[in-house]
């Protein structure tokens, strides 16, 4: 998935998958957390983002709030 400068050369802006995008990169969002969060175990999560990134941030809030210490 990609969005402006990261999207595919032949992907329509803005357009993440055929259905369900926002919950497709949310859980890409999920996946990276786990990643990072097995790679560094006990340290606190912080979920930030600018623009777009700003409301997958927030929805990874909304939905994963147990796993986020803090949202900026």
């Amino acid at each position: 998935r990609g969005h402006g400068a990261t999207k595919a050369a032949d992907a329509p802006l803005g357009k993440f998958a055929d259905s369900d995008g926002i919950a497709k990169v949310i859980a890409d969002v999920d996946a990276v957390h786990d990643l990072i969060a097995k790679e560094h175990p006990g340290l606190p999560v912080m979920a930030f983002g600018h623009s777009l990134g700003a409301s997958i941030a927030l929805n990874f809030v909304l939905r994963h709030s147990q796993r986020v210490h803090a949202a900026a």
